[in-house]
């Protein structure tokens, strides 16, 4: 169920409870200069001046209570806490049954807002057994409305729309312009979006937007206007789903409804996702997290806009703000997990000190029985302690073994969400890992080697063809050979690097002049680090510093034992620097993307991310800006 939903049944059921009040009474009320019956939303401010006078009548101030919950709700839903608390009490001193329930269930509606779905649920039910002793036709249908948005957060929506369906018939049975009406259209469309049969959920929303345009309600409107928007927008009717969203924008941004407006940026920027337009997706999505974060209640909705935003910079490729975004929507569900997991500990605590109680209360009373009885019945004494001891034994037996069970339950949930998160940790590390892999044999490489190799037998120099052949195949078959392995010894690295560096000599014929150097402090059979890491780097040196220098071409390649933790490898070039490499770039209409560096640096981010000790990576130019020497990459790699 939507919160903007949510929000319009706390209106109408606050408002019109009021409105039906004063017809019974044949009374004109005014609220702060406006007639309740006009059915508009009043001034904020003009409705605390009101609250808080000295002379007004205390089921007039609960009424008045209710009605600023509906304004917190849509503008700042975490005032609300305080509000209804006093609503509630304020309506069982007075013996007021009816503002009692809307109290109840506005708390439910505030509880469901911030994602705590068991309050909600526990305050609704409260507010069923009040509707159930007054035994009227409006406490029937809210009862059945409640029951359908239970089985629609225990996510059974054949359940719900059974019981929407049969509160729909009663209302147009008994009167046609109940004020639930419009709400329950509301839900039914609600249901139905979750089935994604989204042809009769805008039926619904449509209904429900007719009767606020015939009613004069704005906010109906403009939620209405939102709805289907989202129903629009996951039918990829985006035209349309534009149109309507930006219609309950604007009454929003007007009436200054911030968790309205949220909802609203949030879906537009789903809107222009499905549009593959990433970058105004973006801009909404900020937009809507801005309000969240101020907020700071709605944890789950929270996780769902990081994951949205995480998913919007990976699609522009923009893979360092993507895995930050993930890394937060990680950080919120753990503390929507621990939040649970604290008030499941504390209910245990609770029901435990209740049925302590409770035992030692029947204790007492039986020893008692038995000292009155002692003198005359010793050996019924014996028969009677005998049995008290076996009970007693059998309900500590029997408790401990539930508690015990619940443990176990309660472990194995923890561990299992656990395990699911590190699944998923695992996925996206180990598809990053590949792809930096297969990235590493870049088509330009490919091709480059080819042409290579096709020189030399056009030039009859079949020697050289056929050295360059089988090196280039024994690259091949190590990437191949490797491409599985999570990590490799220093020394299979150092030697599919030597390789790739004779294929690059042959190909700038004598120029370029390579050199690898080993610390001998290092045991490379059997020190390991990530699979083929210093590869994209060297290629990078290679197409972007040395390609368009002039004359000798210079590249070192050295490997330090840095200390017992970390490998230091330090690739430098006397190219001609990042500043001339990146202006030739631009001058090109077509230039090379180093991809392997890029999915490298993705790779990295996962590594480090999991990882006690980080890789870092460090590259800087030689010489001064006007006259470069070359560049320098210094990477410090953890052992494995």
């Amino acid at each position: 169920m939507t919160s903007d939903l949510m929000w319009f049944m706390v209106f109408l059921n606050s408002l019109n409870r009021l409105m039906l009040k004063m017809i019974l009474n044949a009374v004109l009320l005014f609220l702060i200069g406006i007639q309740a019956a006009s059915a508009q939303i009043v001034d904020l401010d003009s409705l605390l001046v009101e609250i808080n006078k000295p002379q007004l009548e205390k089921t007039k101030k609960v009424d008045l209570l209710n009605l600023l919950s509906a304004q917190y709700t849509a503008k700042d839903i975490s005032n609300n806490d305080s509000v209804l608390k006093e609503a509630i009490n304020l309506s069982k001193s007075t013996g007021y049954n009816e503002g009692l329930i809307d109290a109840l269930n506005n708390y439910g509606a505030y509880f469901y807002q911030t994602g705590k779905y068991e309050e909600a649920l526990r305050f609704s039910l409260q507010s069923k057994s009040i509707q159930d002793s007054l035994d009227t036709n409006y406490g029937q249908i809210r009862t059945i409305n409640n029951l359908g948005r239970i089985y629609d957060l225990m996510n059974e929506p054949e359940k719900a729309i059974e019981n929407y369906d049969l509160s729909l018939k009663l209302l147009k049975t008994e009167n046609p312009n109940h004020p639930q009406l419009p709400a329950t259209h509301f839900y039914l469309g609600s249901a139905l979006e979750q089935l994604t049969n989204y042809d009769e959920a805008a039926f619904h929303y449509k209904a429900a937007k007719s009767i606020a345009k015939r009613e004069g309600y704005k906010v109906g409107i403009a939620i209405a206007e939102g709805s289907l928007g989202r129903v629009y927008t996951k039918s990829k009717r985006f035209k349309d789903a534009i149109r309507s969203l930006n219609n309950a924008l604007d009454y929003f941004t007007e009436t200054n409804q911030k968790t309205n407006q949220a909802h609203t940026y949030l879906n537009l920027a789903e809107v222009y996702a499905g549009l593959k337009d990433f970058k105004k997706a973006i801009d909404y999505n900020n937009k809507a997290l801005e309000i969240y974060e101020a907020q700071g209640t709605n944890f789950r909705q929270l996780r769902y806009v990081y994951s949205n935003q995480s998913e919007y910079y990976s699609n522009i490729q923009d893979y360092k703000r993507s895995s930050e975004y993930l890394k937060k929507s990680y950080e919120v569900k753990d503390s929507v997990f621990s939040e649970e997991q604290m008030k499941t500990i504390e209910d245990l605590r609770t029901k435990y000190d209740t049925e302590k109680a409770i035992n030692l209360k029947e204790i007492a009373e039986q020893e008692a029985k038995i000292a009155k009885t002692e003198a005359k019945q010793n050996q019924l004494y014996f028969i009677a302690s005998s049995v008290v001891l076996l009970l007693l034994l059998f309900t500590f037996l029997t408790y401990f073994k539930q508690q015990q069970t619940k443990r176990k339950k309660e472990l194995i949930a923890s561990e299992l969400k656990a395990a699911q998160k590190q699944l998923a940790l695992e996925k996206q590390y180990r598809n990053s890992e590949l792809k930096a892999l297969k990235s590493q044999m870049n088509p330009h490489f490919v091709f480059n080697a080819l042409n290579s190799i096709q020189d030399y037998i056009l030039s009859n120099e079949r020697n050289l063809a056929s050295d360059y052949l089988g090196k280039f195949s024994d690259l091949v078959r190590r990437y191949l050979k490797f491409s599985d392995e999570l990590s490799i010894t220093l020394s299979d690295e150092i030697a599919s690097l030597k390789l790739y560096l004779e294929l690059e000599q042959l190909r700038f014929e004598d120029y370029l002049q390579t050199d690898i150097i080993v610390d001998e402090v290092l045991d490379m059979d059997n020190t390991k680090i990530p699979t083929m890491l210093v590869q994209p780097y060297v290629e990078n040196a290679i197409k972007h510093g040395l390609l368009h220098k002039k004359g000798t071409c210079i590249l070192t390649v050295q490997f330090l034992n840095f200390d017992k933790n970390f490998v230091q490898c330090i690739i430098e070039d006397n190219g001609i620097g990042r500043k001339k490499a990146n202006e030739i770039k631009a001058k090109q209409l077509r230039f090379h993307k180093s991809f392997a560096l890029k999915a490298n640096q993705s790779r990295l981010e996962l590594l480090n991310y999991k990882s006690k000790h980080k890789i870092g990576v460090q590259i800087e130019d030689l010489g001064d800006t006007e006259d470069p020497k070359g560049t320098r990459a210094t990477i410090n790699i953890p052992i494995q």
